[in-house]
């Protein structure tokens, strides 16, 4: 199979740069001495410190609306009391907050999450809350007659994993409680880890990542519960996790920095821009995706010829792809990449049935095996990509088909 490589350069000179306070794809790191998060965009190595007010409390996680400009911080007030406040950003610069959005808190603060679009998840030492993005009363979602006394959470679809210390009074084992947020069920499981300090998921391991104080990493299986150690972080005790799902990684935090694992394997290290322990991590991710329109018209062969995306189209995902299936058996085809959508019926040009569907500012030759090939496009790691969309779709030379001897795919988009 030929294959052909595009410079991304040109790709980025044709789509337009968008805004975005948070870029996706960046992490929300919080310290605790002193109390400063860091906007990390781990592709690049950039680490700038978010400039919030004195006055804000005590920060103890964070999370970002999906929209990048605003941020859910939880404090502990200076009287003690666990509050969410809403920080609106500028660049690097909070230029406003939100203070009291929420009442009926109980418990120091441990992990935020949004959910959609109306409402946020925050745990906390005592209980897990449901609390409206627009202000109102946290809702209890867990009823239990002792608390829960969280550690870290992480949220996935449908479930919140909660990794949990000791009741008082028994041996320092953790417990991995799993709230199903449609139903509100706990179950509760035992893992039998001393000095357990933060949980992140792990979909790659079907399961979970705990770390504990001594700086080992173990794995819980979601289905049997079991433990195994993972890895070693020998930097000390692990006091953050987050999962990367767009690099399918993981970043752990530890006193003054944060450390890649991909997998089992340890990866490079970010120094913090604040000294301190990394108390809490949140990872943006990219809102990209790989969409199909328009329908294709039919070959020789009587099969329509196929796009198909091959990956996430997240900036830095060097192994991107845009494939052609049901083509002739070998033949030749043109990879067309444009701007914006277009719907031009092409049978006044010998086409019967087939449709250009979008406006091609770059085509490329390409040849057919066995009706198939394949057009990498590996997408650099910039945060100026994100937001922006480009699309695609293929011309095929089949001179049996039609008058004018070629077919065309349907489309493809990829929202970066």
């Amino acid at each position: 199979m030929l294959r052909y490589a595009i410079s991304i350069t040109t790709l980025i000179s044709l789509t337009a740069t968008v805004a975005s306070q948070v870029p996706d794809g960046s992490i929300i790191a919080t310290t605790n001495a002193p109390q400063s998060p860091s906007l990390i965009q781990p592709r690049n190595g950039k680490n700038l410190p978010l400039n919030f007010p004195d006055n804000h409390g005590a920060i103890e996680a964070i999370a970002c609306h999906e929209e990048g400009s605003d941020l859910y911080v939880g404090v502990t007030q200076k009287d003690g009391r666990p509050d969410i406040l809403l920080a609106h950003l500028q660049g690097q610069v909070v230029t406003s907050i939100i203070y009291g959005l929420t009442s009926g808190l109980d418990g120091k603060i441990r992990g935020l999450s949004t959910m959609g679009g109306d409402s946020i998840l925050a745990c906390t030492t005592q209980n897990i809350y449901i609390v409206p993005t627009g202000g109102g009363h946290a809702q209890p979602l867990v009823s239990t007659p002792t608390p829960l006394g969280c550690l870290s959470m992480t949220s996935g679809k449908n479930t919140i994993a909660i990794l949990a210390a000791p009741k008082q009074g028994q041996p320092s084992l953790s417990s991995l409680f799993l709230v199903d947020s449609r139903t509100s069920k706990v179950t509760e499981h035992k893992i039998g880890l001393a000095n357990a300090r933060a949980i992140a998921a792990a979909p790659a391991q079907d399961g979970y990542l705990v770390g504990d104080s001594k700086g080992e990493i173990y794995r819980i299986d979601q289905h049997r519960f079991t433990v195994k150690s993972w890895a070693k972080v020998p930097s000390g005790p692990i006091t953050s996790m987050v999962y990367d799902p767009d690099q399918r990684c993981h970043w752990i935090g530890t006193p003054g920095r944060i450390t890649l694992l991909e997998g089992a394997k340890l990866g490079r290290v970010i120094p913090m821009a604040k000294s301190g322990d990394v108390i809490h991590l949140h990872y943006k991710a990219h809102r990209s995706a790989f969409l199909t329109y328009g329908k294709a018209c039919p070959g020789s062969n009587r099969q329509m010829p196929t796009l198909h995306g091959i990956g996430r189209p997240f900036p830095g995902n060097k192994a991107f792809a845009i494939s052609l299936t049901n083509a002739p058996g070998k033949t030749s085809s043109t990879f067309m990449l444009g701007l914006d959508k277009s719907d031009i019926d092409l049978s006044p040009l010998g086409m019967p049935g087939c449709k250009l569907l979008t406006h091609p500012v770059l085509t490329l030759p390409c040849s057919t095996h066995f009706g198939r090939t394949l057009f990498p496009l590996p997408i650099p790691a910039l945060p100026a990509l994100s937001g922006n969309a480009v699309f695609f779709q293929w011309a095929i030379r089949d001179t049996a088909a039609n008058r004018a001897g070629f077919t065309a795919s349907n489309g493809g988009q990829a929202k970066f």
